[in-house]
């Protein structure tokens, strides 16, 4: 019961402790974790979506906060994005007005998982992507991960 009250009090200068070892020995921590995932790729997913499953909220807040990461270093990439989302609407898409209560109910109807391979979602992809002429619409919505939105790009009819 003592370890257990003196960890209790201790914990911010263990953590600090710990996170001051990761950081001088990082490379050490990185190559542990490789070799594991190496040695067993399939657990080390099913690790990672029982967590992201059991902390959505945490899973987000991390791929929010690397996709701002992300941002930072390429900002001409974000803006290529929507130069071409524009450029397709421009085209001629056709338009329907939804707001974003709409799509979280969409994503909501698709239990917070990618369309596709089930995992916990990162997007909002067009079925019918627009550059093929499909509709900026609630209908032509759902929720997918980046994986599958990554192979999926804008192909149409679906593979």
């Amino acid at each position: 019961m003592a370890d257990a009250e003196s960890h209790a009090r201790n914990r911010e200068k263990r953590n600090a402790a710990m996170r001051d070892h990761y950081a001088a020995n990082a490379e050490t921590y990185k190559a542990r974790a490789q070799d594991a995932y190496r040695g067993n790729p399939e657990a080390a997913k099913s690790r990672s979506r029982i967590w992201a499953t059991a902390n959505p909220e945490r899973r987000r807040e991390i791929v929010h906060a690397s996709a701002r990461r992300r941002h930072q270093l390429d900002p001409e990439r974000r803006r290529e994005i929507w130069r071409r989302r524009n450029a397709a609407i421009k085209k001629g898409v056709a338009l329907y007005a939804f707001t974003s209560a709409d799509v979280a109910a969409k994503v909501a109807y698709w239990g917070h998982a990618c369309w596709v391979c089930r995992v916990p979602y990162q997007a909002i992809d067009h079925v019918k992507p627009l550059a093929k002429g499909g509709p900026h619409m609630l209908a032509n919505l759902r929720p997918i991960c980046t994986s599958c939105n990554t192979r999926k790009l804008d192909r149409w009819p679906l593979p």
